[in-house]
């Protein structure tokens, strides 16, 4: 077989591989709308799911938790270094 010869075949595998290809991704693209309406219905709407993802997720939440505990240590530390006797023992609340 002749060099032209092979580099014909060469291109039009190449050429139906693409045509292939381009054929299938209507059918991907269909089933990537199938997708979309299953997010509509169930994950989006739900809005508890979209708290805890932000909530594992966000770098605010944490600072805001060490903020939080910071503040926190800090008032303790205010009324243990206190000079004078509290009339009641201290306690430490949390919601």
């Amino acid at each position: 077989m002749g060099k032209q010869y092979k580099s014909k075949i060469k291109r039009r595998g190449i050429l139906g591989t693409l045509l292939a290809g381009g054929a299938s991704l209507p059918l991907y693209a269909n089933n990537l709308t199938s997708r979309d309406e299953y997010l509509d219905t169930d994950v989006k709407s739900n809005s508890l799911l979209w708290a805890v993802a932000w909530k594992e997720t966000s770098a605010e939440y944490g600072a805001l938790c060490h903020q939080a505990f910071n503040l926190a240590r800090l008032k303790v530390d205010q009324e243990l270094n206190k000079k004078t006797k509290p009339e009641k023992p201290l306690a430490i609340i949390t919601d």
